[in-house]
This record gives C-alpha cells, structure tokens and sequence, in this order.
C-alpha cells in the first residue's frame, strides 16, 4: 500500500485522539470542587469538540482506501497516551495531564500533517491544520487555568 505511512500516522492519531477525549470525559464526569460548575462545563467543550474529530480522522483513514480500528483492543495497541485509573484525581491533577496529553496529541498532528503533504493528501492536511488550531487553543486555555502563561 503506498500510502501506508500516512494510514499508519492517521491510526495512531485516532487511537491516541480517542484515548485523551476519553480521559477528559472521564475528568468531565468526576470533577469536584467550589469550581466545579466552571470546569464540568470546559471539560464538557473539549471532549464533544475532540469526539468529532475522532470521526474526521477516522473518515480520512477511509478515503486512502483502509480499514478503520475501533475497539478498546485496538485502540490501546495504538494510542500513544495512557488511561487514567486514579479513582479520585484532584482538578490540579486532571488539567497537568491533559496539558501532558495535549502535547502528545499535538505532536501526532504535526506527524501526520508532514505525511498527508508527502503524500499530497491535501484535504488531510488541512484537516490536520485545522486539528492543529483547536489543540494549539486547549493547550492556550489550559495553561491559562494553571497560571503557566
């Protein structure tokens, strides 16, 4: 298949995206606190924005003609961030490791982007772009939150 690198790099994006809009919805759901009102509803934006991309990622891997992974198997032999079994995570906690996670997710992107463009699969470039954006504005709002701007 000749465009496996980029099959293989959209892959690992989706399964590490996924993993990480699964991480902040389990942060979305357990998220206590005097702000807890202020951070349910942040936590709630990011994983709804994030699970939609998980389908444009996923509908780009169709376009090049392969096989979507979708189950936790799959996923987890992918995806390059780690779940979070804490069973209470204090808030402080929840945002360092989606800033950590962020990061991870924000590298693949840019991977991906350099492949799409080899390949000259320019719509995947651009969506690469515009995922690039929201990440590059989560990583902004949550480094506003932990005073790290």
């Amino acid at each position: 298949m000749e465009n496996q690198k980029l099959v293989r790099a959209l892959t690992v994006l989706l399964a590490t995206t996924y993993a990480y809009q699964l991480k902040i919805h389990k942060y979305h759901w357990n998220v206590t606190g005097p702000d807890f009102v202020q951070y349910h509803k942040f936590l709630g934006k990011m994983y709804e924005e994030i699970h939609d991309a998980t389908d444009l990622i996923a509908e780009s891997i169709r376009t090049l003609n392969a096989l979507v992974p979708g189950s936790f198997d799959e996923f987890s032999q992918y995806s390059k961030i780690e779940c979070d079994n804490e069973p209470n995570s204090s808030f402080d906690t929840m945002i360092y490791n989606l800033v950590d996670d962020n990061k991870v997710v924000i590298d693949l992107i840019k991977t991906t982007y350099v492949e799409a463009e080899r390949f000259t699969a320019y719509d995947i470039s651009d969506l690469m772009t515009s995922r690039l954006a929201a990440h590059e504005k989560n990583k902004w709002m949550m480094n506003a939150i932990i005073g790290k701007i």
